[in-house]
């Protein structure tokens, strides 16, 4: 199956890279787009996100939040139909609900890593949400990725990863302050 699956990347920033390097390593086609200059890029490079997500059966957007409206509607206009729009963007899960709007039933997915994807590429674990989200999980698990669906709305990914950083940043902070305050009192 990974040999056919065919992957686009929009936004080609370092995590994108190491997602689409790894997922081609599986067998899986890929193909990027990004507007601005990218060095050393690991898969083929498309002239227009249209070229990039014309035959693709999942499209990965992996942007600033700023942009992700315009790239989702770009793409949603150039998609070919059945094919799986992947946010994984970070960004509230108001945008995600925003965002499915733009894509037919069943195509849109909200997906969040739970891991800095510098650190597994493609092996990263991700959460997703969305009505696309278990036919994603059925095209993406067989090629290594480790995927949790956890629910059928989009935004419900987002709202997990966003209350997922909060704890994690909030226990780093109590921590840090503990060990100051025990390192002052010797």
């Amino acid at each position: 199956m990974s040999n056919s699956v065919k992957i686009a990347f929009l936004g080609l920033g370092e995590d994108s890279c190491l997602l689409a390097a790894g997922l081609a390593a599986t067998g899986a086609q890929v193909i990027g787009y990004d507007s601005g200059k990218v060095k050393r890029p690991p898969l083929q490079l498309a002239e227009s996100i249209d070229a990039a997500v014309a035959d693709a059966d999942v499209v990965v957007s992996l942007n600033s939040s700023l942009i992700a409206s315009r790239t989702a509607e770009a793409a949603a206009r150039a998609m070919k139909p059945g094919a799986i729009y992947v946010d994984l963007n970070t960004g509230s899960p108001e945008l995600k609900k925003k965002l499915a709007a733009l894509f037919a039933a069943g195509t849109f997915v909200d997906a969040a890593p739970m891991k800095a994807i510098s650190e597994l590429a493609h092996k990263t674990p991700l959460i997703l949400s969305g009505e696309g989200a278990n036919a994603l999980q059925s095209i993406l698990a067989p090629l290594g990725m480790s995927i949790q669906v956890v629910g059928d709305s989009a935004g419900d990914a987002a709202a997990r990863r966003l209350l997922f950083s909060l704890f994690t940043e909030g226990l780093t902070a109590t921590i840090a302050d503990t060990l100051w305050a025990a390192k002052s009192m010797g």
